[in-house]
């Protein structure tokens, strides 16, 4: 062999281990890593606190002062037990807007009577309502069109 044979057998050799060597470090760098608190998985954060709901009520209680609500997201009844510092509300829009302009919704505030079954609410607690099937410390209901 001549000179510049083994020097492109060298060449050849280098590039072929630079190679998989180059290949190897990317693969390292890109491998998914395994969920947990070091890495961002479920454990590096604490669950976020649930203070509102969207629901379909099923029943009014007046005399109890309370709503029997199905949630839309699990379809579970939840009772909502309703005080005097609840502020009931029910939102619509304007009947004939004018085209393109902007509108604010209508906000009328309501007693209980004002709540049907089947009515879609936005319900708001001041507390987590995660897991719970009574709710008693409500800031607002609103009554959605």
């Amino acid at each position: 062999m001549n000179k510049n044979q083994i020097t492109v057998l060298i060449l050849i050799v280098v590039l072929f281990f630079g190679g998989l060597i180059g290949w190897a470090v990317y693969r390292s760098y890109n491998l998914p890593q395994p969920a947990g608190p070091a890495n961002g998985g479920e454990d590096a954060t604490p669950p976020q606190k649930v203070l509102s709901l969207n629901a379909k009520v099923l029943s009014v209680d007046t005399e109890n002062n309370s709503l029997i609500v199905e949630s839309t997201k699990d379809k579970k009844e939840i009772k909502i037990i309703l005080s005097e510092n609840t502020s009931l509300i029910k939102v619509s829009f304007p009947e004939n807007p004018t085209p393109g302009a902007t509108f604010a919704p209508i906000q009328t505030e309501i007693d209980i009577t004002g709540f049907k079954a089947g009515d879609i609410v936005l319900i708001n607690s001041k507390e987590d309502i995660t897991g719970k099937t009574e709710l008693n410390n409500i800031n607002f209901v609103h009554i959605l069109p």
